[in-house]
C-alpha cells in the first residue's frame, strides 16, 4: 500500500501522467466524483497490493507465523 501511495504522491507533485496527474485535473475542474473515483480506485489497488503482499510473506515465511 505504502507503494501505491508513493508513486500517487510522486505524480501528484510533479508527474505529467498517472492517477496522481487526473487526480489533479479533476479537483481544478471541480469534477467532485471523478475525484472521489479516483480515490477510491487507488485505495482499491493498494489495499489489493498490501493484501498479495502479506499473504505471500505468510506462505513464503511460515515459521514466522505468531501463536496465540
Amino acid at each position: 500500500m505504502a507503494v501505491s501511495y508513493t508513486h500517487l504522491i510522486g505524480e501528484y507533485l510533479g508527474g505529467y501522467r498517472g492517477l496522481g496527474v487526473a487526480m489533479i485535473v479533476s479537483e481544478q475542474s471541480l469534477d467532485v466524483a471523478r475525484t472521489w473515483g479516483i480515490a477510491l480506485v487507488s485505495t482499491a489497488v493498494g489495499s489489493l497490493g498490501y493484501f498479495l503482499m502479506s499473504t505471500l510473506g505468510r506462505l513464503l515465511t511460515p515459521w514466522a507465523r505468531q501463536t496465540s
